[in-house]
């Protein structure tokens, strides 16, 4: 929703002349683009203190949109817990420093540290009766337990709600990334392809990423006065809430639909007994999926029938499951009838407006995503595509395509005229989205496909070359059920087939895994859709064998040529024999030929006819345009050639793909796809999960074979050694510490600028060349950490450190002054040190093999355990915990001791501690004073 503009980014000591700025804003397309210096050393310690700071604003944004858990339900009470929580989160954030002379992992351990406080925070208070997901996935602690191990079950519980509250800071903190929008990259990397002082510039551009169907899904979203789905409607089936969505009528009533569906069932009998299980089993199918003609049957119901019917049927169901689910949809509404739901009818008719995607999300989600929309109306702006301009890699709740831009390279001279430039390639997080695997399975294919057609609107009437570099191995998913790569790939192959069978795209679809699943599930010599690409690619090498076109022509004459000569194919014409004497009969004759001889060049080019005819008269021209001619010929020599090294390293020798893959085959397969299609005049286009880490690590090696031919004349080989592989290793390096991947990946969570386990993805000569270029034996492992923090559960151990029920004591300790604080704390270390008072308090066996009760042992332990630089807070928190958890009384329990303790629940019960403190004090004091002279008494004693 931010202004769009661009970021230069410029190395340190290169100076930029004007010549050269003029260049680079024709280029970029930018007037008054941001210069930004760096260097290849990262500031850490400022990555840190931002990161921190958005973690700030997204837990306001929490607790300013989502209800959270008060006492008594009046806006005060919610207000007062508002203003506690902002209290809290100004002492977490003071707790939370990055000195300058720290290391990362300092930074690291700070940060954890901090973000725990802030998710316990929203595990303590956030009303998790209404930010629920619907019966069957509510989180309670109110319920019984149903489990052998009651224990167990409360802590998988918690677990579970721990990872929900960082799930709702996290999607807040996306909500806000979207609001400041996101910057163009350019980065200018000096290196000297033709000559000294060259440059490369690397440029990521951002795209749209909604379709006009999606922008009007969040108009009618942002109108509607319905905030979250009614549980009423969550607790249905999703079968039963397509029933409810598809409903006709203006106006709903359950006793009317009642008996529309007793009707139903009366009828659907009578289908039955003239139609065969097959059959109908068949019917459903083809109903399910839209498949004509539609059944006689089916076509002579009632539209209410119709729409119904079309609720309950699914791909592959069976006659016995259709009839299960119609006769539960008839028991559903008699169950709804019976519980009143007054406001059901109401809803019901707000719930048809709306997209079933939203229906579907969390509360909590639906609450941020409205917020969002407010927001931007606040402010005046009313195109939703303004507001949506740009979706961070882990927002995947929208169907859309998240992180979606284009990345394209150029090699300048010193004054910034392009030498050699790149096709712009598309990137984009995965197209199918890991937030809906548990959705319906309409919600799954409804993001894949408006995905899939938002790329296509980009590729025009191109080849597209879809490609992703995920580890789709069922076995690791079955393991690793938090990995969503099986499910996402089974997403991308049906939203492909689909696009080809209903819009005739012309699609080729990789996938190439880059961590150690490729070691078991690396791609093999025959792989089907590499072998497609292939094809394609040797159909596109056959232009070298197209006859030449002598005599002067047009282009138009030429398009004429070829399309007559097809005509003539598709006719069946044998040869041009019987034409003798024609006009041109010798180049048709030719062209014909070419074309039995190449018979799938037609099929497996969009537009193969304009390039055969482009092709002829590039050729026909050449003495008048040497340079696209030359360029012509350069384009296919090229594309021979790495088809030629695609399948050497298809068929490379065994164990090329584990044991002894050490120059990366699949990050090679993955390089020479991109540079085949993107060569050939189609549209490169892929994604890893998020398109931060893995399409960097691809783009980046890409890149390096680019530039690689251009200075060395040939292109880098998956079995290069010696001096040539290192080449192209020193390239790749260079082009990676310019952390221009980096920059990118950060705009998905502010200052989370790294890149996800690179040392994984790249060759170990690669990383090792990274580390000798930076001197820095860690700097891939800085890399991962950093890119780690792009998602809140995964930074640190933040999540394992998350102790429910803690801010509860924070809270009133806060409300005591920092003087008083400190001196309750030094009367209570003062009171704590009488130990032969503490063992003197001790029954008789118990001083046996106890220095002190319990909670006085605790208490002197947090005392002790702090110093100089612990927060006294904290300190007074723990021991605020430790007592109020103990019993209240007890009668083994010394009276002093209890003393002690109801001083300390008198304070941490106080509605205002401060007034409080001073009572509480003098009581200690006097338990102090009893103390020294008890223990000066003992001391007499025992002389």
């Amino acid at each position: 929703m931010g202004q769009e503009k661009t970021i230069l980014r410029v190395p340190e000591g290169l100076e930029l002349n004007e010549t050269l700025i003029a260049s680079l804003r024709k280029i970029l397309g930018e007037d008054n683009f941001i210069l930004e210096r760096y260097s290849n050393t990262a500031d850490i310690q400022k990555s840190y203190q931002r990161r921190a700071d958005a973690l700030e604003q997204a837990f306001l944004s929490v607790i300013d949109t989502l209800p959270m858990k008060t006492q008594g339900k009046v806006e005060q009470d919610k207000e007062v817990l508002k203003g506690q929580l902002k209290t809290y989160l100004a002492w977490c954030r003071a707790q939370c420093f990055f000195a300058a002379d720290a290391d990362i992992e300092t930074y690291q351990k700070s940060l954890s540290r901090y973000t725990a406080l802030l998710i316990g925070a929203l595990y303590d208070h956030c009303d998790w009766s209404i930010t629920g997901q619907g019966k069957k996935k509510k989180l309670s602690f109110n319920s019984p337990v149903q489990a052998s191990n009651p224990e167990e079950n409360i802590q998988v519980e918690q677990e579970k709600r721990k990872e929900l509250a960082a799930e709702i800071l996290n999607k807040a903190e996306h909500y806000l990334t979207m609001q400041q929008g996101r910057d163009n990259i350019a980065t200018l990397v000096p290196m000297n392809v033709h000559n000294v002082g060259d440059l490369v510039l690397l440029w990521d551009k951002q795209l749209p990423p909604c379709s006009p169907e999606t922008i009007a899904d969040l108009e009618v979203i942002s109108k509607s006065s319905l905030l979250t789905t009614p549980q009423w409607f969550r607790d249905l089936t999703s079968y039963q809430q397509l029933f409810f969505l598809t409903i006709e009528k203006e106006e709903i009533s359950l006793a009317n639909l009642k008996f529309d569906t007793n009707n139903l069932i009366l009828s659907w009998q009578g289908i039955k007994e003239t139609n065969s299980q097959v059959t109908l089993e068949q019917d459903l199918q083809a109903i399910a999926t839209g498949a004509e003609p539609l059944p006689r049957w089916f076509t002579q119901l009632s539209v209410v029938h119709r729409n119904t019917i079309r609720a309950l049927v699914s791909p592959n169901i069976s006659l016995s499951k259709f009839e299960v689910r119609m006769k539960k949809l008839e028991s559903t509404l008699t169950e709804l009838a019976l519980r009143k739901l007054d406001q059901l009818p109401a809803e019901a008719v707000q719930l048809r407006q709306l997209p079933y995607w939203y229906l579907v999300l969390p509360d909590y989600n639906q609450r941020l995503l409205k917020e969002h929309l407010n927001r931007a109306s606040k402010k005046g702006v009313t195109d939703l595509a303004k507001v949506f301009s740009f979706l961070p890699s882990g927002f995947r709740s929208v169907p859309a395509l998240s992180n979606f831009g284009q990345n394209q390279l150029f090699v300048l001279d010193s004054q910034g005229s392009i030498s050699d430039e790149m096709a712009a390639r598309l990137r984009f997080s995965h197209p199918a989205s890991r937030d809906v695997i548990k959705m319906p399975e309409q919600i799954a294919e409804l993001h894949t496909r408006r995905n899939l057609l938002r790329i296509l609107k980009f590729t025009g009437q191109r080849l597209l070359l879809l490609q992703t570099l995920i580890s789709p191995e069922p076995t690791i998913s079955y393991f690793r059920p938090d990995m969503p790569d099986y499910y996402l790939d089974l997403q991308r192959k049906m939203a492909v087939a689909w696009a080809r069978r209903t819009l005739g795209a012309t699609i080729v679809s990789s996938n190439h895994p880059y961590n150690y699943a490729r070691i078991i599930d690396y791609t093999a010599s025959n792989n089907a859709d590499c072998l497609e690409i292939l094809k394609v690619v040797e159909s596109f090498t056959a232009l070298e064998g197209l006859p030449k076109v002598h005599g002067s022509w047009e282009l138009a004459q030429i398009e004429d040529l070829v399309s007559a000569v097809i005509t003539d194919l598709d006719r069946g014409l044998e040869n041009y024999d019987e034409r003798a004497g024609e006009a041109n009969i010798a180049i048709k004759t030719e062209l014909l030929i070419f074309f039995k001889k190449n018979p799938d060049f037609l099929k497996l080019w969009p537009n193969g006819q304009k390039t055969v005819a482009d092709s002829l008269f590039t050729v026909n021209q050449e003495e008048h345009n040497q340079k696209r001619y030359s360029a012509h010929k350069a384009c296919l020599k090229d594309l021979s050639e790495l088809a030629q090294d695609y399948r050497a390293v298809l068929n490379s020798g065994i164990g090329s793909a584990s044991v002894f893959d050490y120059n990366g085959r699949e990050l090679f397969l993955s390089t020479q796809e991109d540079l085949m299609v993107s060569i050939a005049g189609g549209q490169s286009s892929g994604s890893c999960v998020s398109n931060k880490d893995r399409k960097w690590i691809q783009i980046c090696h890409t890149n390096a074979a680019y530039i690689y031919r251009l200075i060395y004349k040939r292109w880098p080989k998956f079995s290069d050694t010696g001096t040539d592989r290192t080449n192209f290793v020193n390239i790749v390096a260079r082009l990676y510490i310019s952390q221009h991947g980096h920059r990118y990946a950060g705009q998905n969570a502010p200052d989370s600028d790294g890149i996800k386990t690179p040392d994984m993805y790249l060759p170990k000569d690669i990383a090792e060349a990274i580390k000798t270029l930076l001197n820095n034996p860690n700097a891939l492992r800085n890399d991962d950490i950093l890119a780690s923090n792009n998602v809140v559960k995964e930074i640190g151990d933040a999540l394992a450190q998350v102790n429910p029920g803690f801010s509860n004591y924070i809270f009133p300790v806060l409300r005591l002054s920092e003087p008083h604080r400190l001196i309750l704390l030094a009367e209570l270390k003062a009171l704590m040190g009488e130990d032969k008072f503490w063992q003197n308090a001790l029954s008789y066996w118990a001083s046996f093999y106890k220095s002190a009760p319990d909670g006085i042992s605790q208490i002197k332990s947090h005392i002790q355990n702090s110093d100089i630089n612990t927060d006294s807070t904290a300190v007074l928190a723990h021991i605020f915990r430790d007592i109020v958890l103990r019993p209240e009384s007890s009668t083994k329990r010394s009276g002093h001791t209890q003393d002690v303790y109801d001083a300390i629940l008198d304070l941490f019960q106080a509605p205002d501690p401060e007034a409080k403190f001073d009572d509480v004090l003098q009581n200690l004091q006097q338990i102090k004073k009893t103390a020294f002279e008890s223990s000066a008494a003992i001391m007499v004693a025992s002389v």
